[in-house]
């Protein structure tokens, strides 16, 4: 059983932003939108480097609205995670969380703590859902509901114990619907 208390920081909520994120979207779905958003910011850019040449000025007038989109919308998608991550992390500034220290008890049977509301201990197949997942800075439970708990791998006594507790979360979502990365 492992006792795991840490003050919520901006540092912390960071890295679960980027943890929860590679947890809920898949690889492909990534790579998909930074190609295609870097497709669009190439054709877009060498289309408005272009305009200059067209002769009719109703024409660049209907271009130029539709090029700037196309620009903004390859911008968006191939900044997707940077953008999400941030969002969440100006989320963060206001959530009742940050500031408090959380405490958490991960044991064999599941994880119990203040900020589950409940000193109910949780059994792993609740985070069996494909989510939760062993990253090298912490751990990520993501409930059936949405909800997130991070366990950073600075919050445990020592590295062999987060060694431990990261092979023993390993074992228990290893049946989740996808294998943590």
């Amino acid at each position: 059983m492992w006792d795991i208390a840490y003050t919520v920081t901006p540092e912390s909520w960071r890295q679960a932003a980027e943890a929860r994120y590679d947890a809920l979207s898949t690889r492909w779905r990534r790579s998909l939108f930074a190609v295609f958003g870097l497709l669009l910011l190439v054709v877009s850019s060498v289309a408005l480097a272009r305009l200059g040449q067209v002769a009719d000025p109703a024409v660049v007038k209907v271009l130029l609205p539709l090029l700037l989109l196309q620009f903004v919308f390859g911008l968006l998608l191939f900044c997707n995670r940077w953008l999400t991550v941030a969002i969440h992390r100006l989320a963060g500034r206001r959530h009742p969380n940050m500031g408090k220290d959380l405490r958490y008890a991960l044991s064999v049977e599941g994880i119990a703590g203040d900020p589950l509301g409940t000193e109910q201990v949780y059994p792993w197949q609740a985070f069996q859902n494909g989510k939760s997942r062993v990253t090298a800075k912490g751990i990520i439970l993501i409930h059936a509901s949405g909800v997130c708990h991070w366990l950073p791998a600075t919050a445990f006594a020592s590295p062999l114990d987060w060694q431990d507790a990261a092979a023993l979360a390993e074992n228990k979502l290893r049946f989740s619907k996808r294998n943590p990365s």
